[in-house]
């Protein structure tokens, strides 16, 4: 992200520990499986890990376009009010 000028010039993986979204890289993840674009944020979703649960981010454009370092969101099951039940949440983004 974003494809701007030639390949490789200036690409952001969009992994965990990186563009702020939280955590560390780890095998079957399923990071960026589930996206949804709007237009200030890059929603992603980790639906099988790290958290028991699954979990959905937004992150901020800023940080993919130009490498800012803006908060952001997250929301899992069990915290900010949702309800601490069901199984790969962030499965699903509208």
């Amino acid at each position: 992200m974003p494809l701007i000028g030639s390949p490789g010039a200036s690409e952001v993986v969009v992994e965990e520990g990186k563009a702020g979204l939280p955590g560390t890289a780890g095998a079957s993840h399923a990071v960026g499986n589930h996206l949804t674009a709007a237009a200030t944020h890059l929603y992603v979703g980790m639906p099988v890990g790290p958290n028991a649960r699954g979990a959905l981010h937004a992150l901020p454009w800023a940080n993919l376009v130009d490498g800012a370092a803006e908060p952001v969101v997250s929301y899992q099951p069990g915290a900010g009010g949702l309800p601490a039940a069901g199984d790969e949440f962030g499965a699903v983004s509208q």
